[in-house]
């Protein structure tokens, strides 16, 4: 009887599988027989893997200005199976509504429920961006657009917010030690201080045919709840340096303390694990 229940439960996930595949081949045809490019061809994939209120808006903005590289939004998908990067290239067509001109397609990931998978992991064309933001700024961060920007109440729970932070970081760490992807680690305020050099190394590093720029594109989705930032200051488009301190929120001690662990071990393994931009 385990057995056969085990040979059963084998029968449903391959079948859950096909007629995922089939809903997906469903809602990419329309896209595939209307602008084939989007789907065919070598494409690589650049994911920005990082934690809410890293300037990962900021940077996906400046990527996805350069014509070599398509997409700047949060896609909220997870990458289990490779087919999902397929799904990515329908949903950046879909969201720019403009062709895929670019070499590599981009997206950020910054939960721990958009998993991505060993078979992703080890792809070639993959190129992993880790960006890291330090402690105190973060928290503040996040509890503000709890207060100003959004509706979500966990923002304003500081313990909530510890907890998000930590198990976010935690899982940095796994996916800097997994697979043979090429990886890099940015540290989040070098994308303020130090923009012209960092531009500069990232687009070495990823081979693009001319540097990145300071300046970028304002996107029809720019500042949309659930596709990044939705602060006034993204829409500028350009980096303000100024940094907002959020003196009015006070953290507490035991609190600090603990995200500060957390900070020091992630920073330690991707140094690590990634090649240093």
């Amino acid at each position: 009887m385990p057995r056969l229940a085990s040979c059963c439960e084998a029968v449903d996930e391959k079948r859950n599988s096909f007629g995922m595949k089939l809903q997906t081949f469903a809602k990419v045809l329309p896209v595939l027989l209307r602008e084939p490019s989007v789907l065919l061809g070598n494409r690589e994939y650049v994911l920005i893997v990082s934690h809410m209120r890293s300037y990962s808006s900021l940077l996906c903005h400046i990527l996805g200005s350069h014509g070599e590289i398509s997409g700047h939004a949060e896609m909220m998908q997870p990458y289990s199976r490779t087919v999902d990067l397929l799904r990515l290239r329908y949903r950046v067509h879909r969201e720019t509504d403009r062709p895929l001109d670019g070499r590599f397609i981009l997206d950020k990931i910054l939960h721990n429920r958009l998993a991505i998978s060993q078979k992703i992991l080890d792809l070639r064309r993959v190129a992993l961006v880790f960006l890291l933001r330090r402690p105190d700024d973060t928290l503040k961060s996040i509890i503000n657009m709890g207060r100003t920007l959004t509706r979500v109440e966990w923002y304003l729970d500081q313990e909530k917010v510890l907890a998000y932070y930590r198990d976010r970081l935690d899982r940095m760490v796994e996916l800097a030690q997994t697979g043979t992807a090429r990886r890099v680690f940015l540290e989040s305020e070098r994308i303020l201080d130090d923009t012209s050099c960092v531009l500069h190394h990232l687009s070495r590093w990823l081979g693009l045919a001319s540097d990145l720029q300071e300046p970028y594109m304002i996107f029809e989705s720019t500042g949309r709840p659930g596709r990044g930032d939705p602060s006034q200051r993204i829409r500028e488009g350009r980096v303000i340096r100024r940094r907002d301190s959020h003196d009015h929120i006070v953290l507490d001690v035991d609190v600090v303390g603990q995200a500060r662990v957390s900070y020091e071990a992630c920073c330690a393994a991707l140094r690590d694990h990634c090649q240093l931009l």
